[in-house]
């Protein structure tokens, strides 16, 4: 299993088969093990630890082995990017073990059988709250907005992309980029 969500400042990977070779990039990674300790390796050090951030341009390699995985790659000058710089302090990595990982794990743990719409957000506010961050009120496009707020007041059941796109006067797929870029959710996921 490898479900991929898109931010505007990090990519979000539940996982239980990544294999990564030593890398390195200039993102930051998160990395959380919701069923074990990760089988991580930063450097030449092999980390013992359910949850790690990796800093920018250090290498590390990873290998899920068939464990729900979270892995989150974050954008340095985003503010949750400058904020977990703070927390990181130079260091290459930081191991993680505050009263949050509980509540970060479950959701984790949820996603792989839930629907994405409910629990990736909420997943997004434990990740804040396990860094004991506030997360930067986000501010939607004002057609997303407005998408969300016709489908709060429809009661039916087929939702066509296309419909709606021209209603918000968008082509489909600056529609449905649009959408998975404010969102972090394919719109047709979204809609499943």
């Amino acid at each position: 299993m490898n479900r991929i969500y898109w931010d505007l400042d990090r990519i979000s990977i539940l996982t239980d088969s990544m294999d990564a070779s030593s890398h390195s990039h200039a993102m930051m990674q998160f990395f959380l093990c919701a069923e074990d300790k990760l089988n991580i390796k930063i450097g030449k050090n092999k980390v013992d630890a359910e949850c790690v951030l990796v800093n920018k341009n250090v290498s590390h390699s990873f290998k899920a082995d068939k464990k729900i995985c979270l892995t989150v790659i974050i954008e340095p000058v985003s503010d949750f990017g400058m904020a977990l710089d703070e927390l990181l302090k130079g260091r290459d990595y930081l191991i993680i073990d505050r009263s949050g990982l509980g509540t970060l794990k479950e959701k984790v743990l949820l996603m792989k059988d839930e629907s994405d719409k409910v629990v990736y957000p909420e997943l997004k506010d434990a990740m804040y709250g396990c860094f004991d961050l506030v997360p930067a009120n986000k501010v939607l496009d004002e057609r997303i907005a407005e998408f969300l707020d016709m489908l709060d007041h429809c009661d039916c059941e087929d939702h066509s992309i296309d419909e709606y796109a021209g209603k918000l006067c968008l082509s489909s797929s600056r529609f449905s980029h649009l959408f998975s870029e404010q969102v972090g959710i394919p719109i047709k996921k979204y809609l499943s």
